[in-house]
């Protein structure tokens, strides 16, 4: 049994990996062609796009936010600050943050990567799965791009 799963494993690691089991309860290993929607190098493997890819392709559309939150005491109020992330859905400045970041925010303030800073006003918010929309007023805002798997 430790031989199967280490062989597995083994297969299991490679990418493109297709496993069968034959009629006697074998596991065999096959390999998908490339994709031709991905670029292959020189040895005829998919190249995926490196992690400093994908970040700088984002990097635009990902924001910081910092929220005061004012809590009330038993014999007075205090305040709190917070802080989360961010990603910019829409160029009319809507942005998708998570619920918890901006919950029982009295003020919230939005940090763009190009240095600017914007207040923000919630606009939406879902306890449930911890979602929430808030909104800068600002323009032709980079925007993250979603997939469709």
């Amino acid at each position: 049994m430790p031989l199967v799963i280490s062989v597995m494993f083994t297969i299991g690691c490679e990418t493109n990996a297709v496993l069968t089991e034959t009629p006697e309860g074998e596991i065999t290993g096959g390999k998908l062609a490339p994709s031709p929607e991905m670029p292959t190098g020189a040895t005829g493997h998919q190249q995926p796009p490196t992690l400093a890819d994908l970040v700088e392709s984002v990097e635009p559309s990902v924001v910081s936010i910092s929220v005061d939150i004012v809590s009330r005491g038993m014999f007075y109020n205090f305040t709190d600050e917070g802080s989360g992330t961010g990603m910019i859905i829409r160029p009319d400045g809507y942005i998708l943050t998570n619920f918890h970041v901006v919950q029982d925010a009295k003020e919230i303030e939005v940090s763009m990567s190009d240095g600017r800073n914007f207040s923000a006003e919630i606009i939406g918010l879902d306890k449930l799965t911890d979602l929430a929309v808030i909104k800068i007023g600002a323009e032709d805002l980079p925007t993250v791009s979603f997939g469709d798997s």
